[in-house]
């Protein structure tokens, strides 16, 4: 997260898509930004609530495939971990929507995963699949690493890979 909000100016307007429990909304907040939280999960959103009440964060429940913005509305997006629940072209599509001209998107995807062998119902895509849906946005920084997960059942290993873009 630390590496995002350098591109951001002060009051900047940031969508966090895939909110979940609202931890890193917390934290853009904390640091002056204007935060908008969505996730399809209900019971997500009403915990992100309670746990932000002395915060003023905007917190809704939103399919991220079909978001109730503007277009341009928001000086930044971030989605950590959460654009595997929808297809690549409609989560691309909606963030470039929203996202001012100038705007930037920090994107971070999982490449791979045991979860893909297991029968996960995410969509898993090459990084290459990720640049090309975002190909008229353009990159201010990317990074692949692997990483460990060890708070489930089995641990295993993560491909992950990280991506910062500027409409």
């Amino acid at each position: 997260m630390p590496e995002f909000i350098k591109y951001l100016k002060p009051g900047s307007r940031v969508l966090d898509l895939g909110c979940g429990s609202g931890r890193d909304s917390r934290f853009l907040a904390d640091r002056g930004f204007d935060v908008y939280g969505v996730d399809i999960s209900k019971v997500a959103i009403e915990k992100a609530i309670r746990k932000t009440n002395s915060h003023d964060i905007h917190f809704s429940v939103e399919p991220a495939e079909d978001l109730p913005f503007e277009n341009g509305f928001f000086d930044a997006v971030y989605s950590g971990w959460v654009l595997q629940s929808v297809s690549l072209d409609e989560g691309a599509s909606e963030v470039k929507r929203v996202l001012k001209d100038a705007g930037v998107a920090f994107l971070a995807f999982l490449l791979n995963t045991k979860f893909v062998e297991n029968g996960s119902d995410l969509l898993y895509h090459s990084r290459e699949e990720i640049l090309r849906a975002y190909g008229d946005l353009e990159i201010i920084d990317q990074r692949q690493y692997v990483s460990d997960e060890l708070d489930i059942d089995e641990p295993h290993t993560h491909d992950a890979f990280i991506v910062v873009l500027r409409k």
